[in-house]
């Protein structure tokens, strides 16, 4: 999975979702967005933010997925 700026070309027949980060939280080597898509919540940690450029929280993204993943429903409580 990608995670690029709302602004960048995607190759055509990605699957891309649109979002915006609500929080930026590093832990440890790593950072931890959390990423709003409608009404969806995703959680993105990327290892090596440094190379790999840092997102504001307000930043619009697209989230560049795999053609084949696997996703975890979170029961609701």
């Amino acid at each position: 999975m990608d995670l690029v700026d709302s602004k960048k070309d995607v190759p055509e027949g990605a699957n891309v979702i649109d979002g915006r980060i609500e929080v930026a939280m590093y832990i440890g080597a790593i950072i931890r967005y959390t990423i709003r898509s409608g009404e969806q919540v995703i959680y993105v940690d990327a290892g090596d933010p440094e190379h790999s450029g840092i997102y504001q929280e307000g930043s619009l993204v697209k989230l560049i997925l795999k053609k084949e993943i696997h996703m975890f429903k979170v029961p609701s409580s």
